[in-house]
């Protein structure tokens, strides 16, 4: 459908989008956008930020920039998984050298030899 706007339509359209963002004040943000803890805060977030987009409650750069945090923090949040994972192994692996070595000194094993 082509719209046609003309001075009068686009000032009250206007209007009505600067009205329909300044209902997003701080407060409501933080109450409906909440914590992110996990990912699924992030998805959560994500929905309520394309629905003030759509909906001219927001400005596109400010949509934009809030998306872009979501995709950092996660991004952070996978590292921060990644980097437990990495020490858990390295305990793992620290733990079988020592075991390898008590195993060794006591004639469990000697060097070269397989266990059967």
């Amino acid at each position: 459908m082509n719209v046609r706007f003309d001075k009068t339509t686009a000032k009250a359209a206007g209007r009505r989008s600067a009205t329909a963002r300044r209902g997003l004040d701080l407060a409501r943000v933080e109450r409906e956008l909440g914590p992110l803890v996990g990912p699924e805060d992030v998805q959560r977030r994500l929905d309520r930020l394309t629905a003030w987009s759509a909906a001219g409650m927001m400005a596109s750069g400010a949509a934009g920039a809030a998306v872009r945090a979501c995709e950092v923090w996660l991004r952070a949040h996978e590292a921060v998984a990644v980097l437990g994972q990495l020490r858990a192994a390295e305990k793992t692996i620290k733990a079988l050298q020592a075991a390898l070595r008590d195993a060794q000194t006591t004639g469990g094993l000697r060097r070269g030899e397989r266990g059967a």
